[in-house]
């Protein structure tokens, strides 16, 4: 179960975010357990959201995944709409 927090910032309206979690799987799985962590800064102009994050797992989230699961930068844009 993943845990994750927000701070807003006091400039240009900005947020932190941060996320760790504990993955664990049922060892006839054959997959590791594994952490996941990352953190990035976000802002809102409206129904528009934007964000930079960067993302990582350790040792066992890369063998289980591969490349996947190394460490990356993500940049989202998203709309919110009440369709």
């Amino acid at each position: 179960m993943p845990l994750s927090g927000n701070y807003a910032l006091p400039c240009w309206e900005l947020e932190l975010t941060g996320e760790v979690g504990r993955y664990t799987f049922d060892s006839d799985i054959g997959f590791d357990d594994y952490t996941h962590y990352g953190f990035g800064v976000g802002r809102s102009f409206g129904p528009l959201s934007t964000s930079v994050n960067w993302v990582n797992s350790d040792g066992n989230g890369e063998d289980n995944f591969g490349e996947g699961a190394d460490a990356h930068w993500l940049a989202t844009i998203s709309l919110e709409t009440n369709l």
